[in-house]
């Protein structure tokens, strides 16, 4: 019985959580090495790749710890083949050094990095917000709202990495990794690569000297991250011509979304989060007179507000918290204080 995830018919829909559409992106791309830790909510995706990695000539692997399975991804993409990595946040903590200096070195082929935050902590010591590591480290970030938007990121991710030379975050939460949804699938890429390693130290080995050369070069390829930032697809500006625009990312966009009469507002849906789209973000902000932000965890949309010359109702002002994880009951009873729905 051929797995569902193998399904090669394009146009199609197949159910799949989060994690499972994320496996699916990776297979449609080409992956050739895939690594992880296991840690709920994203062990999935690498039990997902392994139950066809046989058939799709894959390498996949469970690592001893999450910076091992880090670095195996990165040589393999070191190579020019494309690899992905995926842990949950903590474990993020733990590969912290190799993503640091992958961001200097960069890579040939596609390095895609999943990462699944836990608001509410429903299986985790504790509650990160992966956004914020993207801008510590100067990687990409793709932050996915549903399990559509996690394939379609997925897939694009290697894209984004190979024309960057950079790493790509693809950030999922619990509820996103965990719910089930029709995912319309395309057709699977055939790579003809051979690996392929230039063993140049001065490209690969951060000695002072060279890394000292290459954050000069990551400079670059940020602001070059920037500008596709402000014109990339998972950035969805909706301008119905109206006083009140709502901006948000993840799933907690949805909720809002669900809850309200959506011609009452204009609506920005951001996606590609690191760089911040910050052009986009000031034609929206122009047709405004107020901009209401929703996103779970901590105010990363709403600090990169600052400076805008419109209102901006941020969690003080809305009472969402910095904590814990969106439900639309949670945003209906925040808009309903500020007149935007019903309280029931």
């Amino acid at each position: 019985m051929v797995s569902k995830i193998a399904v090669n018919q394009p146009g199609a829909y197949l159910l799949l959580n989060g994690d499972e559409a994320v496996a699916r992106g990776a297979l449609e791309a080409g992956v050739k090495v895939a690594a992880a830790y296991p840690g709920t909510p994203s062990t999935e995706i690498l039990e997902t790749i392994a139950e066809v990695a046989k058939d799709f000539g894959i390498y996949a692997e469970w690592s001893i710890n999450e910076i091992v399975a880090m670095e195996v991804a990165a040589g393999a993409a070191m190579t020019g083949m494309r690899a992905m990595v995926s842990m949950k946040h903590v474990g993020m903590n733990v590969a912290a050094d190799a993503a640091m200096t992958l961001a200097y070195t960069g890579t040939v082929g596609g390095l895609v990095i999943v990462v699944c935050d836990d608001p509410s902590m429903h299986s985790s010591q504790n509650e990160q917000d992966t956004r914020y590591f993207a801008v510590h480290a100067n990687i990409p970030l793709l932050d996915a709202g549903n399990p559509q938007e996690a394939y379609q990121m997925t897939r694009e991710a290697f894209e984004l990495s190979e024309q960057l030379k950079l790493p790509v975050i693809v950030r999922l939460t619990t509820r996103v990794a965990h719910v089930r949804a029709r995912v319309r699938i395309q057709e699977f890429q055939k790579l003809n690569r051979e690996a392929n390693f230039d063993k140049d130290p001065s490209k690969w080995v951060m000695v002072p000297q060279n890394a000292t050369r290459q954050r000069q070069v990551l400079k670059g390829q940020i602001l070059q991250a920037e500008k596709t930032a402000n014109t990339s697809e998972f950035n969805i500006l909706e301008d119905n011509q109206q006083d009140i625009g709502i901006i948000g990312g993840g799933i907690g966009y949805y909720h809002a979304k669900s809850i309200v009469e959506p011609k009452q507002f204009s609506w920005l849906k951001l996606g590609f989060i690191f760089p911040f789209p910050t052009e986009l973000v000031k034609q929206f902000a122009s047709k405004v007179k107020k901009l209401v932000v929703v996103e779970e965890l901590r105010p990363y949309i709403e600090d990169n507000l600052r400076g805008l010359n419109v209102a901006i109702l941020g969690k003080n002002q809305t009472g969402l918290p910095d904590s814990g994880e969106f439900s639309p009951d949670l945003i209906r009873a925040s808009f309903a204080k500020l007149g935007y729905c019903d309280a029931a």
